[in-house]
Parts: C-alpha cells; structure tokens; sequence
C-alpha cells in the first residue's frame, strides 16, 4: 500500500459511512490540480510535500437519486480440470 492509496480507501469508508448516516457526497476529483498547487498552498499556508488524495463534499441532499434497475447475475461455470 500507498499514502496515496490508504488516503483513497479512507476517503470510500468515509463515503459509504455518510451514506449510511443519510448524507450525500460528492468526489471533486477536477479541484486536484487547483489544491495541489502552488498559488492555493502559499495562499493557505500548505506545506509543499503535502497532497490533496481525495476532495469529498459532504452535505444533506434534496434526494437521492433512484437505485438503477439490475440485471439478473449471469453465473458461468466451466469445470476444465481432468481427474
């Protein structure tokens, strides 16, 4: 594992968790480039080394969008050891 790839982890629990606790989120992957840079961490005072992983926006949603219909689960099975 990563510091990278723990960070992106942490940030899905954190994810399933607010929705689980009624809460929308929202991955704002486009903002990287903007917080990872140098006019933004001079502004606010972030150490250079340091690295925006994982932008989330969390908050109360006017609704949860509808569960997509599924389609059935097609199980293959295809036994080609020889005894």
């Amino acid at each position: 594992p990563s510091p990278q790839g723990d960070a992106a982890l942490a940030a899905q629990n954190l994810m399933l968790s607010a929705f689980a606790a009624g809460l929308g989120t929202c991955w704002i992957g486009l903002s990287m480039p903007y917080l990872n840079g140098a006019e933004f961490k001079k502004t606010y005072n972030v150490p250079q080394e340091m690295l925006a992983i994982a932008p989330i926006i969390v908050g109360h949603p006017q609704t949860f969008p509808a569960k997509p219909e599924r389609k059935p689960a097609l199980i293959l099975f295809s036994d080609t050891t020889e005894a």
